[in-house]
């Protein structure tokens, strides 16, 4: 199967990276997302396609908890980007992370929470300290706001 063209000039600009050189990290970072969060789903992946990227992505409960099974129909979703692994600083870039809550005005089905997050540049080390400050907050931060909450994501509570 022939590469992607990004791909060829990427390799052909940076070399190639070693597919399982990331496994240690990419464990790591799954024991972090567990240690907070070990019911929920949630599934942290090292990819190569285009770029060398590790990817977390997270679903606040299981697919039996959301509306139609639906994965966006749950309170908190979200996904972290962790790219530029070929550096001496790894991207680390979190997706807006926002938790549903009651509708605030009349005309909507839903109201939104925002979570702040910020980009960083960060060594590997400092990385998986970074993304377990973050799912320690965001723990933190749905239990603040778990009485915001619409009514029918009340089963969050034996998630956090």
């Amino acid at each position: 199967m022939r590469k992607h063209i990004l791909q060829e000039n990427y390799e052909r600009m940076f070399g190639t990276l070693n597919e399982g050189e990331y496994d240690d990290l990419v464990g790591k970072l799954e024991k972090v997302v567990k240690k907070h969060f070990s019911n929920s789903t949630y599934t942290v992946r090292y990819s190569n396609n285009l770029l060398p990227a590790i990817t977390i992505y997270f679903t606040l409960g299981k697919k039996s908890n959301w509306s139609n099974g639906i994965s966006h129909n749950s309170p908190v979703k979200f996904n972290i980007h962790v790219y530029d692994l070929d550096k001496d600083k790894f991207s680390f870039e979190p997706d807006g992370i926002r938790m549903t809550a009651k509708a605030t005005n009349p005309h909507m089905a839903y109201s939104g929470i925002k979570f702040p997050t910020r980009k960083a540049k960060v060594t590997p080390e400092v990385l998986v300290k970074k993304v377990d400050k973050l799912f320690g907050d965001l723990r933190k931060f749905i239990k603040k706001n778990y009485d915001k909450m619409d009514d029918g994501h009340k089963w969050v509570k034996k998630y956090i």
